[in-house]
This record gives C-alpha cells, structure tokens and sequence, in this order.
C-alpha cells in the first residue's frame, strides 16, 4: 500500500495517475475512484467510479462471485440486476448492508487479483465519508488475509478533517499499524535546485523536438536557467502547481522562443516570471478559499491589505477576529499551502507571507468593493 499525502497541488492526482499508466503497460488491472467535495452523502461513490468501468468490461461477472456476492454488489452496481435479474433481494438492514457490499467488494478485487495484479487508487480522500475510510480498512484486512495481489494507493490532505472530525492523520497512521509495510510518501514543494532540474530537462525536450530555437551557448543557457529557476522559486516558493502552471504559461505564450532576446539580464528574467498569471492558478487559489472557513478568508484577505509587514494583532483587528479564531485560520491557511510564516525576517519571526507572491493582487482584484473598503477602514482606523 502507498499513501500520498500533500497539500492542495502538491502533485498527489498527478503521480498517481502516472504510475498507473505505468502498470497498466506492466497489464495490471487498474481500478481508479476518487472522491470530491460533497461526496460525504455518497459514501460509496469512490467505489463505485472504480469498480464500475471494470465490471461493464467483464463477460460474464457471475464467474467472479457467486450470485449471493453479485446480489450485494448490486448496491453498488444496479445495472448488474438487468444482466441477472434473478438475483436474490439483499437484506435492508443498514449495519448488515455496509458489511456485505465491502465483503463483496473485497470478494471481487480477489478474484480479480486471481487473473492479474490488481492496482486500486482512492484520490481525494479528505473529502470521503468515515463510512468509506472505515470500510477501506476493513478492505486491506481481508485482502491481507487471502494474500491478495492487490496494491492499494490512497491519496489525501493530511491536516484537513473529514466529515466525522476524523483527523486522516490519525487514520494513516491506523492503516501503517495495519500494514508496516505500506509506503508513506508525504510530497513536499520544490526546491530551487528542482526547478532548474525541470527546467533543464525541459529545455532539453524543447531541443530535441525543434519547437523552439535556442542560438545561446551551453554554458551562458545554462546560467541563464538558473536565474529562470530562482526566479520561479521566489514567484511560487516550489508549489509545485503553481510552479508547472507558470512554466507552461511561459510555453503557451511562447516567451521561450525569444529567450535570446529576454534573457539578457536578470531583471528582464525576473520582469518575464512575473509578467506570468495563469488563469489556473487563479482559481486554485479562490476554490481553495472558497472551500475554507469565513475566518480563514477573512485573515487572507486582511493580510493581503495589510501585507506582510503586518502584526498578529493588526491582523486580528483588520479581519476582526479574536486570537484563537486568528490562530485556527493561520492554521487553515498554510494546512492548504496558501501560507508559509517568514522565516527571513529576524526580527518579525511570527509574520507570514503568502505562499503564491501574486495572492494578494488576486484577492484584491476580486474581492467585492464592500468588503475591501470595510477592512481597509479598519486598517486605517487602527493605524490613526
């Protein structure tokens, strides 16, 4: 079992789904569901996502499972009673229904593992009813149990509570008792040094194809990259979203076909990244706030009027919340990597910076006219 766990466009889905590639060229089969905001009221939505395409493939379902199982699974799968429809009625009874459809679900996979190594990616699990994480624990006991060949990849936010108030931490950290095998792999931002990787590698793809021209010599391109590198850094301080949507930015404008003629110095490098406001971006940044709590947007937005200068308790004023209120957002804010604290200021150690240099720009350009003026009066009237 693998465990990704990273903040919001961190890169979870991304490698996920580029390791699945990668088995299903091996001729795993792959099973592949996720969950999203909502979903608490579908518990079984992921599931049924993964199992679903599988199952409209098979021939004949009847010769993986009995039909008591094929019943059970039913639930999940109605269409299943149109191939059969004399399959028995399931019992009606809530804790007897959970326990049957992952008993069945877990029969299936086994028997799938039977024909090839099976490959079962659950994405976004912070948003899944606790009905689904405990029937997820549930699934991994049995398949230990029959020695299935079966690997589970689960991926989460691991500081955002579910809908029980479950920390996923916790529950990580149950499943790792389970299995001390499984491998725990947290995804952490870029460093400089990865940028410049990418974009060496990238510049290296760009050549080969021919769809750019590059008449600078190795050595002064290369110096060139790494000033690229750590001008991204800063922009984006290595989110990896943020940092492959602004490349790609670069790309789609095409700015890297003039590099002879921009990268002469680094003030026009630094003027090229900056010049850079994916629309992507843009909008992870809002969904994020948007699916945050009221404290939590109204901190954001009382930092990027007040900026990073600011201290805690002109924070609190301007975003008129108390202490712990202010603490919980904080918290809330750099759980979904939308802030970092500053730690290149000896003397402000307790201020904090957005993670994406543009944040602030954005907020302001979209907040409503009533709700900027109101705490920019409270800024003012704080500072008089």
């Amino acid at each position: 079992m693998i465990t990704l766990e990273g903040a919001s466009g961190s890169g979870k889905t991304r490698l996920g789904t580029e390791f699945l590639q990668w088995c299903s060229v091996q001729n795993a089969t792959i099973l592949q569901g996720h969950a999203f905001e909502g979903s608490s009221t579908l518990p079984f939505q992921p599931l049924i996502d993964a199992l679903r395409v599988r199952i409209e493939q098979e021939n004949a379902p009847d010769d993986l499972l009995p039909d008591v199982w094929l019943a059970e699974l039913s639930r999940l799968l109605p269409e299943l009673r149109e191939r059969y429809p004399d399959l028995v009625v399931p019992h009606n009874e809530d804790a007897i229904i959970r326990t049957q459809i992952f008993e069945a679900v877990a029969r299936l996979c086994h028997a799938l593992s039977r024909q090839r190594v099976l490959v079962l990616f659950l994405d976004d699990l912070h948003w899944a009813n606790p009905d689904l994480l405990g029937g997820i624990y549930y699934l991994i006991q049995r398949w230990q149990q029959s020695c299935s060949a079966i690997m589970v990849i689960l991926s989460f936010r691991p500081d955002q509570e579910n809908n029980a108030a479950t920390s996923l931490t916790d529950w990580s950290k149950k499943l790792r008792r389970l299995m001390p095998s499984v491998v725990h792999q947290p995804l952490q931002p870029f460093l400089a040094s990865d940028i410049l990787y990418l974009l060496q590698s990238l510049t290296a793809t760009i050549q080969e194809e021919t769809l750019f021209s590059f008449a600078l010599p190795a050595e002064t391109s290369a110096e060139h990259l790494d000033v690229l590198a750590e001008k991204l850094y800063a922009l984006t301080n290595g989110h990896v979203l943020y940092t492959i949507e602004t490349i790609k930015s670069l790309i789609e404008q095409k700015a890297f076909s003039s590099l002879q003629k921009l990268l002469h110095t680094h003030e026009k490098i630094s003027d090229l990244v900056q010049d850079m406001l994916p629309a992507s971006i843009q909008e992870h940044i809002l969904l994020c706030l948007k699916q945050s709590t009221p404290a939590a947007q109204a901190l954001a937005m009382a930092i990027a009027i007040q900026g990073p200068d600011a201290s805690f308790e002109q924070l609190c004023g301007t975003a008129k919340l108390s202490e712990n209120e202010s603490l919980a957002a904080l918290d809330e804010l750099q759980d979904l990597a939308l802030l970092r604290q500053n730690t290149e200021q000896d003397e402000h150690p307790y201020r904090y910076l957005f993670t994406y240099s543009k944040t602030s720009e954005i907020l302001k350009a979209t907040a409503s006219k009533t709700r900027y003026q109101l705490m920019l009066s409270r800024t003012r009237s704080a500072a008089s």
